[in-house]
């Protein structure tokens, strides 16, 4: 292992530590407030000023790492200065207010409100890690850009499918970080590279690259799966979109990756799978892969030739992408219907598949431009739109009331 990677390492193992810390102070917090020992103000001011720290800390690490690489891989070249991730202040004051609301909103008289309430806690708690962590990581894309390298994404020990999958991508460029990511439909997917997408209790990491940079076995490892999954695909004649490499990787990732399945044991338990999807509703399919019809109107694709929703997709109908779509996730305070707390983009995708394969209702544009599909999954109501730019493919979806159906 050469220097720089090993100040990669420790800079890692260090940001998950303090992360983790962090994350284990905001828990307590929401803890003692729920038990009515801190007011709201007081909790709000001890949430803000506890991510601002560690904002600060993540950044300030970061920078130590940039400095320490260039000097060991690159002392002879003229860099330009690391540029620190900025914090949003009002971003993090909706996340705690959006859970201080949902709190509130828990029934005390209800046997599960103990449990909910709890999962409410940890979610937030693990939510301020996430954004401790992509302080320093948003500090080495903005100074790789600057500074006109590249960036790698390193996973931790064992990751899931999906950060194996994009540590496996060639190297990432300052262009990748400015430009608007291209999905497979010709759509705009987001203005973050494909690798910069991290989700809650991921331990990667973003380290700059200056020298010839070698894969360790474990990350050998990875391309084989990744490789083998998209080969795969082609055995299976399915396309090699994310989804299906992703559930390949699973499938085949035992003791490589943390998701994949368990091995089944004598009594026959421990792997299993997930049940066939495209089980359709019971308004009246035409074929087991047509969809019913919606208002009366024959919905003018098949369930097949829509684009699969992923996990980048989703990210975006979290997260947004900047021209002001998305942005659906808890907490972050754009005045649009929000996913319960402590939903991520995985929790999105099983929503948004589930109503689509399952609409209770709907509608059919005219002219056939698309489709609207309502349905309740997850105790979630909501509505998935399905448009056409060359194929079909999911335009947006968020919860919506049954009233406004």
């Amino acid at each position: 292992m050469n220097l720089g990677r090993q100040v990669a390492v420790a800079h890692q193992a260090r940001e998950i530590q303090r992360s983790a810390t962090l994350s284990g102070l905001i828990y307590e917090l929401l803890k003692r407030w729920a038990r009515g020992d801190y007011s709201d103000r007081d909790t709000i001011v001890g949430y803000v000023a506890a991510a601002q720290i560690a904002h600060a800390g993540s950044v300030q690490r970061a920078i130590e790492m940039i400095e320490a690489i260039r000097r060991l891989e690159a002392s002879d070249r003229a860099h330009a200065a690391p540029v620190p991730a900025r914090f949003d202040e009002g971003a993090t004051y909706g996340r705690i207010t959006g859970v201080m609301q949902d709190a509130k909103a828990l029934d005390p008289r209800a046997l599960t409100y103990a449990r909910d309430l709890e999962l409410l806690l940890q979610a937030a708690a693990v939510t301020a890690q996430r954004h401790a962590l992509n302080a320093g990581r948003r500090t080495v894309e903005a100074s790789t850009a600057a500074n006109g390298t590249t960036w790698r994404r390193v996973t931790d020990g064992k990751p899931c499918a999906f950060c194996a999958m994009l540590a496996t991508h060639p190297d990432y460029t300052s262009r990748d970080a400015a430009l608007r990511v291209q999905g497979s439909r010709g759509r705009p997917r987001g203005r973050r590279a494909l690798g910069s997408s991290y989700h809650d209790r991921c331990g990667c990491t973003a380290v700059e690259v200056l020298d010839t940079w070698e894969p360790t076995e474990q990350e050998q490892a990875y391309r084989r799966l990744y490789y083998g999954a998209r080969e795969a695909c082609a055995e299976d004649e399915v396309p090699p979109t994310t989804e299906n490499i992703l559930a390949r990787m699973r499938r085949d990732g035992g003791g490589i990756v943390n998701d994949a399945p368990k091995p089944k044991t004598s009594t026959g338990k421990g792997g299993g799978g997930k049940p066939p999807r495209r089980v359709r509703g019971m308004l009246g399919a035409d074929g087991p892969d047509e969809f019913p019809r919606l208002g009366g109107r024959k919905v003018p694709f098949r369930r097949s030739d829509i684009e699969e929703f992923d996990l980048l997709d989703a990210e975006i109908l979290l997260d947004g992408d900047g021209s002001g779509h998305g942005l659906h996730r808890h907490g972050s305070g754009a005045g649009k219907s929000e996913f319960p707390p402590g939903w991520g983009e995985r929790e999105v995708v099983d929503w948004v598949n589930a109503i689509i394969d399952n609409p209770q209702q709907g509608k059919v544009l005219d002219d056939n431009l698309g489709a609207d599909f309502y349905g309740i999954a997850q105790d979630v109501a909501g509505v998935v739109v399905a448009r056409k730019h060359g194929r079909w493919f999911i335009a947006t979806a968020h919860p919506l009331p049954l009233d406004r159906w």
